[in-house]
């Protein structure tokens, strides 16, 4: 992403409709991605959303960082999201 436009939580919106769209696919836990440390901000960003598997500079010397993101759980079928009930009386 170009410096300009970065700081406006643009990628964090992307990473979170793409985390919905495969919790919402079914049957994945996790989003997996590499990233090349050295493109600036990019590793301290996947840092922020998961956790290194694997840190290939320290493995092989290669320039490449790989994460795992946990999806969020998605309610069961049937079920009210963002209901409240408050007792009658």
């Amino acid at each position: 992403m170009r410096p300009e436009h970065r700081r406006r939580g643009l990628a964090r919106r992307l990473v979170a409709a793409l985390m919905e769209f495969a919790a919402a696919d079914g049957g994945y836990r996790f989003v997996y991605l590499h990233t090349d440390p050295a493109v600036p901000g990019a590793e301290d960003f996947w840092r922020s959303q998961g956790d290194v598997v694997c840190d290939e500079r320290v493995e092989t010397g290669a320039r490449v960082v790989h994460f795992e993101i946990p999806l969020p759980a998605l309610p069961a079928p049937g079920t009210a999201v963002g209901t409240a009930t408050s007792p009658v009386g």
